[in-house]
């Protein structure tokens, strides 16, 4: 018996799905070519930077340590 309605549910259903999509209406989907906007990039300016490299030793813990610090002015 629940075989049965089973079956007659996937059949209803099989019928069902198959009528919806030919009921579907048409769609037409229409773009136009535009020019692609026009960006005005900023030239990039070479700013000079005296960076160097600051080393210190020191001993901690029983250990050097060598720590290195970037210093830009």
């Amino acid at each position: 018996m629940k075989s049965l309605i089973l079956a007659s549910m996937l059949a209803a259903a099989a019928i069902v799905s198959t009528t919806a999509p030919s009921q579907a209406a048409n769609v037409t989907v229409t773009t136009t070519e535009r020019a692609p906007a026009h960006r005005w990039h900023k030239p990039m300016h070479h700013v000079a930077t005296h960076c160097y490299v600051k080393t210190a030793r020191f001993h901690e813990h029983g250990h050097w340590v060598v720590k290195k610090t970037r210093v830009c002015r």
